[in-house]
């Protein structure tokens, strides 16, 4: 599979994200937007080629969340938060980490076939 055919698999996939996200929180009346704009983000970034700004968005997404689950896990009741976690922070989280080292896969392998083909001779 091409690195053009992976990052429509990373668009079509954040997609996916970013709409599942803005159900979610139609339905919760919480903060799925911002889960939802990084996810439309991500896929934009993808669309046009920036990989770059797509895994800076994931980072900080992923340092959002880590913020989210100290303070939820500091302020919450015992019995909502394995809820919260399980069903909202910890698949975010999973995500996140996933798409990030998928973004690194696809510059990976990217930047070694353009530098494959600059060190190649010309004949």
């Amino acid at each position: 599979m091409g690195v053009e055919r992976h990052r429509w698999v990373l668009f079509w996939l954040a997609m996916t994200m970013s709409l599942h996200a803005f159900i979610v929180g139609r339905v919760l009346e919480s903060s799925f937007f911002i889960a939802a704009f990084t996810w439309g983000w991500v896929a934009i970034a993808a669309l046009r080629n920036s990989l770059q700004a797509a895994q800076s968005m994931i980072i900080t997404m992923t340092f959002m969340i880590v913020i989210a689950i100290v303070a939820a896990a500091m302020t919450m009741d015992p019995g909502h938060l394995s809820a919260y976690f399980s069903l909202a922070l910890i698949p975010a989280a999973v995500a996140n980490v996933c798409f990030f080292f998928y973004i690194r896969f696809l510059e990976q392998h990217g930047h070694g076939r353009s530098s494959y083909r600059q060190a190649a001779p010309a004949e």
